[in-house]
């Protein structure tokens, strides 16, 4: 039996290895598109569950691009918990066939990890959280 950790661990964090350590490549990317990016990812989320759409095929893309868009915002730290959290909720999501739906709770519990997530994301980067409130 072979044993991959690379490639375990690869299919566990479910980004490209050059966007989890932040490799550039040639084409420079600048810091203000990577959270731009990743706010309107974050928006387009919360907008998606506010608008009842809680089936897999409807969740688990806008999920996978603002987890995608986290992992290319070189200020955040490796250890910024919406990356966790958010993991959690893709590969829950994975496990569920297209048509399966959250519940109600389940639903409200994503989006409030989504909120809790975009709201630390603001803050180390030094912005006003989505009630407007300088952070402290």
């Amino acid at each position: 039996m072979m044993h991959c950790t690379s490639a375990r661990h690869r299919l566990q964090v479910g980004v490209p290895a050059t966007v989890e350590h932040r490799v550039e490549r040639s084409g420079k990317r600048t810091t203000a598109v990577s959270v731009a990016e990743c706010v309107h990812h974050y928006i387009g989320a919360m907008d998606t569950l506010k608008l009842n759409m809680f089936a897999k095929d409807q969740l688990a893309p806008c999920l996978s691009d603002l987890l995608l868009s986290i992992y290319k915002v070189p200020q955040l730290p490796a250890e910024f918990i919406g990356k966790t959290s958010l993991q959690v909720w893709r590969d829950r999501l994975e496990r569920m066939r297209a048509s399966d739906e959250l519940n109600a709770d389940e639903s409200r519990q994503l989006l409030y990890d989504i909120e809790l997530s975009y709201n630390q994301f603001m803050q180390l980067l030094g912005g006003n959280d989505i009630f407007g409130q300088e952070p402290s």
